[in-house]
């Protein structure tokens, strides 16, 4: 009911009040710092401050409130209690806790007081009353009092345990531990029918072979012993149930819903094994004569005798036992389902939905998952039933039923007492080795039962995902015929936002200047030469029709599909044959329409930074390694990249000619002709064997400024990642000058200052990058040159980092603040540039996991609706970059509903994609061995694994490049 309730408050509010709540949110989240992580916390903080703003007493307020109110009195006291919980001071300084998790409130803790009301009900002053008992509206000025050492207590106890093992993965051993317990009990017939061995068709023992006598029914004993080994269910559940115990607070709400459960374990596995101790007695064929029977022997070589008239109540007797057993295997194959598919979290859970129910918390934030649809969910069935049928099958063959004879033999050998004794345990250890034995080979065996499970879910994970590929048209194996051929109507139909577009230019004339463009910029990054470059560019020729100019496409688009064509458009199994065939073959797979670039989101790159490498120095370029490889990183690149080298090395060489002539120098081609023509050739040589061996002739820092480049771009460097990415601006002035052709003859035509300034304003309005320098003001030399460097090439570029400002007075904390700078930041008498904001922090944000936290103080910087989250070692490319709106169109609902979602006659929408997940492609797979396994681990995990999961809907975010929604993401910690 609350739902409703809460529904018709929004929809009875107007737009003015829906305002001042999301700017309300965003100054709450916006100055938290590390409560940002606490996404529940904020919520009451947002709940308290709006309950005030709409009190009389904050109508009639003419004053503003103190500037660092609300982080003084509400985040600094939250924060101190959270830094204090893990660090302590030590001779002046905050030092790490000796503490257990169990004996620590974290932000899991903090976070879900504020699940219920009963915990907000425990939040408290110093007297100890309750800050629920004070109105409404003066709540907000008490937060300051409330004593938080005394409200917060622990939800969860992080023991180091192996049990959590068992309580955790409960249903995973259940249907193993029961299943194989199935097997090896039914393939090991010889425990329970001394006559096994006559069972056999091809047996010869007692026999003539290829017959079957007439053998006693053992099947009550088999039946019955199965059964009790899946005991095994409930008593591996009852196992977890009694270990989860320790690890959660013993409040009544938790500790009942454990005790039933622990109870109806006990009430199944007695059910499950009580029938055995009188099926057991009473399971021999009464038939038949045991008299006679050695049970000492490995097996029996006479048959056995049936008797002319068995006792009929003994007969009796015996056919109930055998009923009663198969009832028994029948309801324990029954129960170990039902616990291998029901999860015990759900067993007496609250049915009735209530506020003060805890069905509330699995509701809403535990268990609040959006809701698969019905192909998804047909595609989990399918994946799991496929994954365990092939299990099951395989491994009864290849484990179960492999292991019967040496289980057979083991099981039934001998070893005389007499014939081994031992100092410790005398003849016991000797003649119990078989059963020693036995016991390691069993647990092996079930070692192997496990493994094979996560062999299938490899197998059939990467089918279900490669089929998924096909289906999306993004599989390397998808037929490649007329994929380049059909490039330019793609790249017209799928990249250009022709929809929206007057059709007033041919599609050729906006598709060249896409693909001019980015044939340009593989040329500038050496992986083309000119001679490439001009056939692979649109050109424009003479035409037929009264001197008029036509473009010419190029003939590479016919070539890939004509085996007459024998022209090299870009070197043989180079990194510009992978990235065009990339994207001619990503065109082919099926992409949101894009939208005008006035009407596309905005959008962040975010990338955290620490002591990653910036750009490479000359030394470390052309030094080598160690004493004993003799090899510097220059000549492993070369080496690696040997058609880009020389394309460099030719570029270079241009660039020095004109220097040279440019000063008035005669250049060494020059010279050389003067000379005959074998001292010209040695000249040549001699001359650019700096160009090859080093990348220049002259020490001249513009020359040396190019080597590092180019080996930085061909190495893990933070360079490498922001030139990658910002070519997200250049894609967004291509896509806007080639879509608003009006708007380039309006400003002048290309070229102008005037246009350029008009692509500038939209590109910065449309995209961002942030990196999260965290040891900014701690960089050496080499350091701040490298990132004065990275802000003058790229000025558009921010960075955010920590400032601390020592102390006043004795005893006091140092402020530490988050500023934010870019190549436009004024640079002050210091050298160090001018911050454009200074947000003051409740403290040293490093207070975990220091790549997040470094994250979480400068998120605030981001702007736009969407996140790309990007390591400092990845790259991008120009005709990655030009889709960038069809991926954002993945989020985006372009026709949505004209009815507001508050309102009773709203129909149900569905919950929005909070995470677009990228392929990443690892540049290292041809460094070494150890490249080519991160490749091989990315191809699998990240491409393959979290395509499927993403369609099942267990797709997360694991840190490479997602984007990731940010109203959705911000919102939940």
């Amino acid at each position: 009911a609350f739902v409703e309730k809460w529904r018709a408050q929004m929809n009875s509010m107007s737009q003015y009040e829906r305002a001042r709540q999301v700017a309300l949110w965003m100054l709450v989240w916006g100055e938290a710092g590390n409560l940002r992580y606490t996404a529940e916390l904020l919520c009451f903080i947002f709940k308290v401050a709006e309950d005030y703003i709409k009190s009389p007493a904050a109508q009639q307020r003419v004053e503003p409130a103190p500037e660092g109110e609300y982080l003084c009195n509400i985040v600094c006291p939250l924060y101190n209690f959270l830094r204090d919980e893990g660090y302590e001071v030590v001779n002046g300084k905050y030092l790490k806790r000796e503490r257990d998790h169990a004996t620590t409130i974290g932000y899991d803790d903090m976070n879900e007081l504020f699940w219920t009301p009963e915990g907000i009900r425990n939040i408290k002053f110093e007297d100890k009353t309750l800050l629920m008992d004070v109105p409404m509206a003066e709540r907000w000025g008490r937060m300051k009092d409330v004593s938080w050492n005394k409200s917060f207590f622990k939800t969860y106890k992080e023991r180091r345990t192996m049990w959590h093992f068992m309580t955790n993965f409960s249903r995973v051993w259940v249907m193993h531990v029961a299943v194989y317990w199935y097997y090896i009990i039914y393939m090991a017939n010889f425990i329970y029918d001394p006559f096994f061995e006559m069972h056999d068709v091809q047996s010869t023992v007692g026999k003539t072979k290829g017959t079957i006598p007439d053998l006693p029914n053992q099947d009550a004993k088999r039946y019955t012993l199965m059964a009790a080994g899946a005991a095994m269910a409930p008593l591996i559940c009852l196992a977890g149930t009694i270990a989860e115990m320790f690890f959660v607070p013993a409040n009544k709400h938790t500790q009942r819903a454990l005790w039933l459960r622990a109870l109806l374990f006990l009430i199944i596995l007695a059910a499950d094994v009580a029938p055995t101790f009188w099926i057991w007695p009473n399971g021999d064929d009464p038939n038949f004569d045991w008299s006679k029977v050695d049970y000492e022997a490995i097996y029996q070589s006479k048959i056995p005798t049936k008797l002319d008239d068995p006792d009929s109540g003994e007969v009796s007797t015996w056919k109930a036992a055998r009923a009663v057993a198969i009832v028994q295997f029948i309801y324990s194959v029954l129960f170990t389902i039902f616990l291998s598919l029901m999860p015990s979290a759900l067993m007496f859970k609250p049915r009735k939905k209530n506020r003060n129910g805890r069905g509330l918390i699995n509701r809403t934030f535990a268990g609040n998952f959006p809701p698969l649809k019905i192909a998804a969910r047909s595609i989990s069935l399918a994946l799991w039933c496929a994954i365990f049928l092939s299990k099951y099958l395989e491994s009864y063959f290849f484990l179960a039923l492999s292991f019967k004879d040496p289980f057979r033999w083991l099981y039934s050998y001998r070893l005389p007492a007499d014939q081994c004794t031992e100092r410790f345990f005398g003849s016991n250890l000797c003649s119990n080795q078989n059963y020693i034995t036995l016991g390691f080979m069993l647990l092996l065996d079930l070692v192997l039962f496990f493994l094979d499970t996560y062999l299938w879910y490899v197998v059939w994970n990467t089918v279900f995902s490669v089929g998924r590929s096909f289906y999306l048209g993004v599989s390397i194996w998808t037929p490649w015929r007329n994929v380049f051929s059909r490039m330019p109507k793609r790249i017209y139909a799928k990249i250009l936002a022709t929809a929206d577009m007057e059709v007033k230019y041919k599609p050729k004339v906006l598709c060249s200047q896409i693909w001019n463009a980015v044939v340009i910029s593989m040329y500038r990054e050496h992986l083309l030469s000119v001679d490439h470059v001009q056939k692979l560019l649109y050109q424009q020729v003479s035409s037929d029709d009264d001197g008029k100019r036509t473009l010419k496409p190029p003939a590479f688009f016919v070539s890939q599909d004509d085996a007459a064509f024998n022209q090299e458009f870009y070197p043989s199994h180079s990194e510009a044959e992978r990235r065009i065939s990339f994207f001619a073959q990503s065109l082919s797979s099926v992409l949101p329409e894009p939208v005008p670039v006035e009407n596309m989101p905005t959008f962040t790159v975010f990338t955290p930074h620490y002591s990653e490498k910036i750009l490479m120095s000359l030394r470390e370029i052309i030094r080598e390694s160690d004493q004993y490889t003799r090899v510097t990183v220059l000549e492993y690149l070369k080496a690696l990249h040997t058609d880009e080298w020389d394309n460099f090395v030719k570029d270079t060489k241009i660039l020095a000619e004109e220097n040279s002539t440019n000063f008035g120098q005669a250049s060494a081609y020059g010279q050389a002709l003067a000379q005959d023509a074998d001292k010209a050739e040695t000249k040549m040589k001699t001359d650019d064997l700096p160009f090859y061996t080093i990348g220049f002739k002259s020490a001249a820092p513009e020359f040396t400024l190019r080597t590092r480049i180019w080996a930085s771009l061909r190495s893990q460097t933070l360079y490498r990642t922001i030139s990658g990415f910002m070519n997200y601006s250049k894609a967004i002035k291509l896509l806007y000058r080639v879509e608003n052709p009006e708007m380039v003859h309006l400003f002048g035509g290309n070229g102008s200052e005037r246009l350029e300034q008009e692509l500038e304003r939209m590109a910065r309005r449309k995209f961002k990058f942030v990196v999260a320098m965290q040891r900014f003001l701690k960089f050496n030399k080499d350091e701040r040159e490298a990132s004065d460097f990275l802000l003058r090439t790229y000025p558009d570029l921010q960075i955010s980092y920590l400032e601390e400002i020592p102390a006043a007075e004795e005893g006091e904390l140092p402020r530490i603040y988050s500023c934010l700078i870019d190549g436009h930041s004024e640079v002050g008498p210091d050298g160090r540039r001018k911050p454009y904001y200074r947000i003051q922090l409740p403290g040293n944000p490093i207070l975990g996991d220091g790549k997040s936290d470094n994250q979480n103080h400068s998120i605030v910087f981001t702007r736009g609706e969407y996140l790309q989250l990007i390591d400092a070692n990845q790259d991008n490319y120009l005709e990655e970059c030009v889709k960038i709106r069809n991926i954002l169109g993945e989020f985006e609902e372009y026709n949505p509903p004209t009815v507001s979602p508050y309102s009773p006659a709203a129909e149900p929408q569905p919950s929005p994609v909070a995470i677009v997940g990228a392929r990443e492609y690892i540049f290292s797979e041809n460094v070494g061995i150890l490249g080519d396994v991160a490749a091989g681990k990315e191809a699998t995990f990240g491409t393959l694994t979290q395509r499927i999961m993403a369609e099942i809907g267990a797709r997360l975010h694991y840190g490479h490049p997602d984007f990731v929604n940010f109203i959705y993401m911000t919102t939940r910690g």
